[in-house]
């Protein structure tokens, strides 16, 4: 596939050849912090008694990149209407953080060649950053929190050996630093332009490149093509930057930015007591004839159409965000033209909501921001502790199929006393949790041998509703077993894939997964109230809120929150990492969402509808298949590779049971877990 791929680059020079022909460069001056009580830091002066966050910008870029939502070189974050800076400082609390902009556009191409981090004149890039970070922390008097894109991370790099230390080594200035795409072992991209590239198919597509672009900037043979082809929008930004990038290949900075051998390896190494952390995007093949086979292309070599996955990791491998590339076929290769479509290209990494959202979860798990951090001396931060919660668990009791079928869904009733299990060859039993026993064998009504996929109790334990592969779902008196109801009237053909009561009992929500939406039912008249339709894409979860306002849908489509009295969606809340959610649930208290789908978990919040957490899956591409709260919602687990239980305050994992599973829930009182692995139901206790 990777060869595949290279070999596409070729007709992805062609393919942009029409557009880059008719696109008008053009140089823009760049805002350098007029006003500010620090050099070339904006757009306002320092505040004190804030922790300052400090952004960098990157190659062809300015300081309007994090703080401007207009071109040129500004924009706004997907989904918000908010400059990147603002969405940041915004989502910690504006009473506590304050943002600012360092400005080196004068040298990163934007008006003249690209400079390299350390060239003269002296002070060099790297000097400048220096002194403006150490100008900042002494005004705000607070430690600095960095977040730099591109080139402006190796430029803070350098920045960083030059921050003084404490008497034990830790730096006085800089708090922590964050880069997203930045080539720590050089760009794929820089090479190639320069002829230099790993695969000859890329440095003849990067030459043709350079060609078509030059056509922009004298007179050109084809004036036709300039005349009709006039691109606008994203597309034209993003050719505007290839653009740059390549006519300035021999400039200092972008030629020390080649593979190898080249001056970003002459940079001080990162001082050892600093929090640095890496982020990376990268584009994704995804094949996917029928959910919930997915055949997965691993494009880290790629990565933002600019640097490597691996690269940007500083030497990792598992990116930071996927972004995913539907293809046709399974024969169908990605072509470097959906690196530059895609939102995880180089340039479009500061507007990505995803990444963000990453920064602002880590700054709050490690307590970044305190509420109150003076910093007199050596501004060493003051986390507040985190609560008391098991850290370790173990095992309580097994309950084993007596059919040997893997067990697909399980449920707890609102006591706590019986636990619900549905089998992939239709079996259903319903167990006693406290001693292990099998309680009841639920005979289906259903044709035989139909998947249970999905297990709901109402509120007050007396109905089971069980949803079979079939698209039916039955009601169960708890007592007797008997059947109520059964509801199957318009259900698509999909597998009922999630089933939720609402708060006070009287309506059903049931997923479909054949891409019909999800479905409301009346419990006492058994009559479909609604058919929320999300469009396309199969739904895989429902939830309710804990008031019974808001219904929660996950699927392919991302989380959509829907107002249950007027059955219209309100909020999009988008994927989880880069694919469909599989499960989702809210706080005991309402205020947040848990969902979970490929690559890991995100916790949201209701009111604003903003990532507080991202807990990431246990191993590379690993689902998220079940998540839950604990009863008093401090403590939210996820299962896939194995089961992980985190603090929900933090978005900390606070522990790790080894074992594969597919479901978890939580007893009523939190001292009891119960995970599905194959045809058995392990109940777990906190150990003592």
């Amino acid at each position: 596939m990777a060869g595949a791929v290279h070999r596409r680059s070729v007709s992805w020079a062609v393919a942009l050849a029409v557009p880059l022909a008719a696109l008008a460069l053009t140089t823009g001056r760049a805002d350098g912090g007029a006003g500010s009580s620090c050099q070339g830091v904006g757009p306002a002066p320092v505040t004190p008694g804030k922790t300052p966050i400090l952004f960098v910008h990157g190659i062809n870029s300015s300081s309007r990149t994090w703080a401007a939502t207009q071109p040129p070189d500004g924009g706004t974050v997907t989904g918000t209407r908010e400059s990147p800076l603002a969405y940041v400082v915004n989502s910690l609390g504006t009473g506590e953080v304050a943002g600012y902009t360092f400005d080196w556009s004068s040298a990163s191409g934007k008006a003249g060649h690209v400079r390299w981090v350390t060239d003269p004149p002296s002070p060099s890039l790297g000097e400048r950053l220096a002194q403006a970070i150490s100008c900042v922390a002494r005004n705000a008097d607070h430690r600095v929190i960095i977040v730099a894109h591109s080139m402006g991370g190796l430029i803070t790099q350098y920045a960083s050996s030059r921050d003084p230390k404490d008497q034990n080594g830790n730096p006085t200035d800089i708090a922590a630093v964050f880069t997203l795409g930045t080539p720590y072992q050089g760009s794929w991209l820089a090479s190639s332009a320069a002829g230099q590239g790993p695969d000859p198919s890329l440095n003849v597509a990067t030459a043709a490149i350079g060609y078509l672009c030059s056509l922009t900037s004298q007179p050109s043979p084809y004036p036709s093509l300039k005349r009709h082809f006039k691109p606008n929008g994203p597309i034209a930004i993003a050719e505007g930057f290839l653009c740059h990038l390549v006519n300035e290949r021999n400039d200092p900075g972008v030629a020390a930015m080649r593979l190898k051998p080249g001056p970003q390896n002459e940079l001080p190494s990162r001082p050892a007591g600093l929090p640095w952390y890496p982020l990376a995007a990268s584009v994704q093949g995804v094949w996917q004839p029928v959910w919930p086979l997915r055949i997965e292309e691993s494009l880290n070599y790629v990565g933002d159409g600019v640097v490597s996955a691996s690269s940007q990791l500083a030497g990792g491998s598992t990116p930071t965000l996927t972004c995913p590339v539907i293809k046709s076929s399974i024969t169908e290769q990605v072509s470097f033209l959906d690196a530059l479509l895609s939102p995880c290209f180089h340039i479009s990494e500061p507007y990505n909501k995803t990444l963000l959202d990453t920064i602002i979860s880590i700054i709050q798990a490690k307590h970044m921001i305190p509420t109150a951090n003076p910093v007199p001396s050596t501004r060493s931060p003051t986390p507040t502790p985190t609560p008391s919660l098991p850290r370790h668990w173990k095992q309580l009791r097994t309950l084993t199929d007596p059919t040997s079928g893997d067990i697909q869904s399980i449920a707890v009733s609102p006591a706590g006393d019986m636990l619900a299990t549905g089998t992939f060859d239709g079996s259903s039993y319903l167990w006693n949790m406290a001693t292990g026993q099998l309680i009841a064998t639920i005979t289906q009504a259903s044709p035989t041998g139909d998947d249970v996929h999905s297990l709901a109790f109402s509120p007050d334990g007396k109905t089971l509703a069980l949803g079979f592969g079939r698209g039916v779902i039955e009601l169960r008196d708890v007592a007797t077993m008997a059947t109520i109801a059964t509801f199957n009237d318009n259900v698509g053909n999909g597998a009922v894939s999630s089933l939720a009561f609402s708060p006070d009992g009287t309506m059903l929500a049931a997923a479909d997964l054949g891409g019909n939406g999800a479905y409301l039912w009346d419990v006492t008249t058994g009559s479909q109230l609604a058919l929320l339709s999300t469009s396309i894409g199969a739904v895989t979860s429902v939830a309710f809120s804990p008031d019974g306002k808001i219904l929660a849908t996950g699927g392919d489509n991302g989380t959509v929150l829907w107002d249950v009295a007027t059955q219209h969606p309100t909020a999009t809340l988008g994927t989880s990492g880069s694919g469909p959610i599989i499960s989702g649930t809210f706080s005991p208290d309402g205020s947040l969402l848990a969902t979970g789908g490929f690559n890991g978990a995100v916790l949201w919040t209701v009111a604003t509808q903003r990532q507080v957490a991202v807990l990431p899956s246990a191993a590379p591409q690993a689902d998220t298949t079940s998540i839950a709260f604990s009863p008093d919602g401090t403590i939210i687990a996820t299962t896939g590779a194995n089961t992980s239980l985190w603090a929900t305050a933090t978005g900390l994992k606070i522990a790790t049971i080894p074992i594969k599973a597919g479901s978890v829930a939580f007893g009523p009182h939190g001292q009891t877990l119960a995970t599905t692995s194959g045809n058995s139901v392990i109940l777990w206790t906190p150990a003592s």
